[in-house]
């Protein structure tokens, strides 16, 4: 598989697809994921309320990443999604959903974009800082990251 297989789209994928692309991730992630949500509630709110950045090969899901743009005062997205199947790892599909959410939000004139990663995490660590992510705090389980858009606030 090479990265010119891969189609990029937006808020096309279903819930089955969705919970597809959950299952083939890492067994880590997954697990992670049922201890702090609901699987099927979430994933129904990731539908209705975020926005949806996803890469596709053929018919399945490889990464997606969802972000709540919904804030009417325009202040901050948040990411409460990253993912990307354990296959198709370590090709920078990560990277390109991050840019593409930023692009959307820069587009659409938010002030910044928040995020949390877990802690255990320092591969995501990692490509946030490079994006210019800043930590912003630090829980037992947690980092808040942060992006500044450099959009003032009217």
């Amino acid at each position: 598989m090479t990265a010119h297989h891969f189609i990029f789209r937006q808020n096309t994928a279903t819930q089955q697809d969705v919970l597809q692309h959950f299952t083939q991730c890492d067994r880590e992630f997954f697990t992670q994921l049922q201890q702090r949500v609901d699987i099927g509630s979430y994933i129904e709110k990731i539908l209705s309320a975020a926005e949806r950045f996803e890469i596709w090969d053929g018919a399945e899901l490889k990464g997606l990443l969802a972000a709540y743009c919904n804030c009417e005062q325009r202040q901050n997205v948040f990411i409460t999604n990253l993912s990307v199947t354990l296959d198709s790892q370590r090709k920078g599909l990560a990277s390109q959903l991050l840019r593409r959410c930023i692009l959307h939000a820069e587009k659409e004139a938010y002030v910044g974009i928040q995020l949390q990663v877990n802690v255990t995490n320092n591969a995501a660590y990692q490509c946030y800082i490079r994006h210019g992510f800043r930590e912003t705090h630090i829980s037992e389980h947690d980092r808040t990251m942060y992006l500044s858009l450099g959009v003032s606030i009217v």
